[in-house]
């Protein structure tokens, strides 16, 4: 059973030559396989044109991987693993031709579904005079690409083909090493080997090839970007007025030099007596702003260059910011003075104010933060 849907989504584009309104209805089906979209159209034999006329309007399929299905032309598969937002683009108008030698009186056209419902805005059915020359296969670019080394890659390439009759066999030039592509399916596939960074990016031809006579090929061609699998980085930051206990949580975000509009990496790591902290995650190699925060001290930001597994000192962290407004004044000596000789455990004691970590708020501490009274913390830029 198929049902109806109508939509007009803004902004869509539509190249294709046929009229916009025949892409705002679709005819779908959620019917399980093997009786889902089936047409079966009473036609004297012959050849035939058959445009199939796509575009994914659905707002759930903004990203490829939503609504995938396949296709059969006569019992002869022409899209597999297709998806329309893959291969035009969302909210976008696509068509796809099919030659075809109709022998039975009847010109059959069935969907199977993989993922959501298999859907399609209009066939169109034109008489040809007899065969037509062999035509090159369609390839959809699947655009530039970007991974880290180690990652586990599958990119289907979506390619069909005008000549049911036809199969296609595919193959691939300059693809980054650990990285494949099948002959028979042309989804490329393997893990990004370490060290592939160092070469890139890679420039890649893909050629697509039919069995037809004469032969026919199409060639696409896309670029392959490769970041190192990123760097395990331990950091340290030591206390002014510490002398052995550096211990804490501190907030560090990295932000890329290129972009400090927003960081590319926040954490909120616990360094230990000695002021070290190691990263729970890697960083990818490039050139950053470190901004590092605790609690008490001022705001520190150091330039960082990340290209393998590192032990960056960062520096002192300067004290005396207890109101945390990253300015050491006279907001922050009320503070200390409210707390002036309390000990661990009294109701008024300011650990932020502790800076020697002795547990008690007494001279030394207020000396410290005279240090850097009217000082300000470092303040990030921006581009």
């Amino acid at each position: 059973i198929d049902q109806t849907f109508g939509g007009n989504t803004a902004g869509f584009v539509n190249n294709t030559g046929y009229p916009d309104v025949l892409f705002h209805t679709e005819r779908y089906s959620s019917v399980a396989n093997p009786n889902n979209l089936q047409w079966d159209f009473p036609i004297a034999d012959g050849y035939y044109e058959v445009n199939l006329l796509f575009a994914e309007r659905w707002t759930g399929a903004t990203e490829p991987g939503i609504r995938v299905f396949g296709l059969q032309i006569e019992g002869v598969a022409v899209l597999s693993n297709f998806d329309q937002t893959a291969a035009y683009g969302w909210n976008t108008a696509g068509v796809a031709t099919f030659h075809v030698n109709v022998t039975d009186g009847n010109l059959d056209i069935d969907f199977t579904k993989d993922l959501q419902n298999p859907n399609i805005k209009g066939i169109e059915v034109l008489a040809l005079s007899g065969p037509v020359v062999n035509t090159p296969p369609v390839v959809t670019n699947p655009g530039n690409q970007t991974n880290a080394e180690g990652d586990v890659v599958n990119l289907p390439i979506i390619a069909t083909e005008p000549e049911i009759d036809q199969t296609l066999s595919y193959a691939a030039t300059g693809l980054p090493p650990g990285l494949t592509i099948d002959p028979s399916t042309g989804v490329i596939s393997g893990t990004v080997a370490a060290g592939a960074a160092a070469a890139s990016p890679y420039a890649v031809a893909l050629t697509v090839t039919d069995n037809g006579d004469p032969v026919e090929s199409t060639t696409i061609n896309f670029q392959w970007s490769i970041s190192g699998a990123g760097a395990t980085l331990t950091l340290n930051v030591t206390l002014q007025g510490r002398d052995a206990d550096h211990s804490g949580g501190c907030t560090v975000d990295f932000y890329l030099t290129s972009d400090l509009g927003a960081p590319a990496y926040s954490f909120n790591p616990t360094a230990d007596a000695a002021g070290d902290m190691t990263l729970p995650q890697p960083v990818a190699a490039g050139d950053y702003q470190v901004v590092v925060n605790r609690p008490g001290y001022l705001q520190h930001i150091v330039a960082m260059t990340v290209t393998s597994n590192a032990y960056e000192a960062l520096g002192m962290l300067l004290a005396g910011d207890i109101s945390q407004d990253n300015l050491v004044d006279i907001s922050d000596f009320s503070i200390l003075a409210s707390a002036f000789l309390t000990v661990t455990g009294d109701a008024g004691y300011e650990p932020l104010a502790d800076y020697n970590g002795d547990g008690i708020i007494d001279i030394s501490d207020f000396s410290i933060l005279a240090q850097n009274f009217l000082q300000q913390g470092d303040i990030l830029a921006t581009n």
